[in-house]
């Protein structure tokens, strides 16, 4: 009997390490890999969040857009015709763009015809006015200068441009533009 006692002591050292070492695993078990399962699912649940925002904001500017496509087009701002008087002050505008957009104004010139002759087209009561820019400026400047004159709050056209490049400075550009106004008789 002493035998058997004995034998069941030794099976309850053998159930206790096996019951220590099982509970090192399940311990080990929650302390890393479900700790590193969660990290994963409160990353997940953070990207989700954030797509739905993103969804969301699409649907919301997706509409924005249907209905901007649905509304009539906003006419476009009606231009001011200067009378012959205002014409320095046409110039002096052309000359603030130009500063504004960096521009160099070498030479302008207004005339009634584009070759410098006069002019026998009239339409109407109005007359056409021809400017004639020499500008010195780099070629996106140029670009923003022309779209804030066809911008302006006068009747201002771009009839003819001649672009060279600058023999000193090979980031600038020679330009020549032909601007047409029409102004009031």
């Amino acid at each position: 009997m002493k035998e058997f006692l004995a034998g069941i002591k030794l099976d309850k050292k053998k159930i206790i390490i096996i019951l220590a070492a099982a509970a090192v695993i399940a311990f080990l078990d929650v302390a890393v890999l479900m700790k590193r399962q969660l990290e994963g699912i409160k990353s997940s649940s953070v990207k989700v969040a954030k797509l739905s925002k993103e969804l969301k904001t699409l649907a919301r500017d997706l509409d924005l857009m249907r209905q901007s496509q649905a509304k009539p087009k906003v006419s476009v701002k009606a231009k001011k015709i200067i009378s012959q008087s205002d014409i320095p002050y046409l110039i002096q505008d052309i000359y603030d763009l130009a500063g504004k957009n960096s521009v160099k104004i070498m030479q302008a010139k207004p005339s009634q015809d584009a070759r410098g002759q006069a002019s026998t087209t009239q339409t109407g009561n109005f007359s056409p006015v021809y400017i004639q820019l020499e500008l010195s400026c780099t070629y996106h400047r140029l670009g923003k200068f022309i779209n804030d004159l066809e911008n302006a709050g006068q009747f201002i056209a771009v009839e003819e441009i001649k672009i060279l490049p600058d023999a000193k400075d090979p980031l600038q550009q020679r330009v020549s533009l032909s601007l047409k106004a029409y102004v009031k008789k």
